[in-house]
């Protein structure tokens, strides 16, 4: 889907079309965010701001310096920056948390449902020079120049950026993916 066609459309005054935009667009943010490190809630909010702000600013987007996902990708990050820094959970609160969830519902928790809670952690745990760009590179539809432009970066720096980001994660992930190329 080109999403130019409807950004036309929307910014002629078919507030409806802007919901084809929402539906294109909703997986994608609330998965970056998720990865980003934020809990459910703070996901939902950001994702449902990102969305109002898109809409809000639609007439000042350019179609010559950006495409309009990197340009959404971009929103959100920053308000998930926002939500970070003025949160300051610490990762001790994080794990503290999950180990509380996985033992209060073990029963209703399989083997994957626990993999994922690790792999969250560890991604949260990574800086997010490096969290950020690994979320977005794991979502398959952003470029890496889509991803540096989001990142305000160069393509080189976000590639070593994932680089890197994926090297920490096999260290904290080593007992859970068997042996540790990076160690």
């Amino acid at each position: 889907m080109d999403d130019l066609p409807v950004i036309r459309q929307v910014n002629r005054g078919d507030k409806q079309a802007f919901e084809k935009l929402v539906q294109r667009y909703q997986r994608p943010l609330f998965q970056y965010l998720g990865r980003m490190g934020l809990v459910q809630e703070e996901v939902e909010d950001l994702v449902q701001e990102t969305f109002i702000r898109a809409y809000q600013h639609l007439s000042r987007f350019d179609i010559q310096r950006a495409q309009f996902s990197t340009w959404l990708f971009t929103i959100a990050r920053r308000l998930a920056i926002n939500a970070m820094a003025r949160r300051r959970v610490t990762t001790a609160d994080f794990e503290k948390d999950t180990v509380a969830l996985a033992t209060s519902h073990t029963d209703r928790y399989d083997d994957s449902a626990l993999i994922k809670h690790r792999i969250h952690d560890a991604l949260v745990q990574l800086p997010l020079k490096f969290r950020s760009p690994v979320a977005l590179a794991y979502l398959g539809d952003m470029s890496m120049a889509d991803i540096a432009s989001v990142e305000a970066c160069s393509v080189g720096t976000v590639k070593s950026r994932i680089h890197r980001g994926k090297q920490r994660l096999s260290v904290l992930l080593a007992d859970l993916i068997g042996d540790n190329d990076y160690a």
